[in-house]
């Protein structure tokens, strides 16, 4: 079963399994198109946490976002980024990257931007992925392929949460990543 427990006036996330029935009634349509694909628990987890901490229809801020509320398991797989704005266009620098991404990308991306980390291909397709997420501030979910070195491909899926500043942009961008099995 799934559920949300206070912890200290806050929430955290319990169990691996969500009713998206339940979520989805409370949720605007495109945030509950997203809860109904999520299938990877880690995903499903952090959903229901980042939701949790919403102010009536506001998304959260990074300042909400407390690690210690964050299940041990899911914070290996996180990836959180800056979004700085640039005529008003924004700009992602990767704030933080979890250890078990580290390993995956085989390199640590944090404090690099975009431009630094990306060949000009691939630069395109994140850019408009994550402009996608901080212009709307809207959630964002999709299925994708890493490429490799030593095989094509690795599939993966990638959950975009947009986390709100005070000036009514957003601020911040969590990933949760999960790879399919070497």
């Amino acid at each position: 079963n799934f559920g949300i427990l206070p912890v200290g006036g806050k929430t955290m996330v319990e169990g691996d399994k969500i009713s998206k029935e339940r979520l989805s009634a409370a949720l605007d349509p495109a945030i509950a198109d997203i809860s109904a694909r999520l299938t990877h628990p880690h995903h499903r987890q952090m959903f229901a946490y980042w939701r949790g901490k919403f102010a009536g229809s506001v998304p959260p801020s990074r300042q909400d976002i407390d690690p210690v509320e964050i299940p041990p398991a899911i914070l290996p797989w996180l990836v959180l980024y800056t979004v700085h704005w640039v005529a008003d266009r924004p700009r992602i620098q990767f704030r933080l990257v979890g250890t078990s991404v580290v390993q995956r990308y085989h390199r640590d991306s944090t404090g690099k931007y975009f431009e630094d980390v990306y060949d000009s291909a691939m630069l395109s397709k994140q850019m408009a992925a994550f402009s996608e997420v901080a212009l709307k501030c809207q959630p964002a979910y999709a299925q994708l392929r890493l490429p490799v070195p030593e095989r094509d491909f690795i599939p993966y899926e990638r959950l975009l949460l947009p986390l709100m500043g005070e000036d009514g942009r957003v601020e911040g961008i969590i990933a949760v990543m999960s790879f399919a099995p070497h």
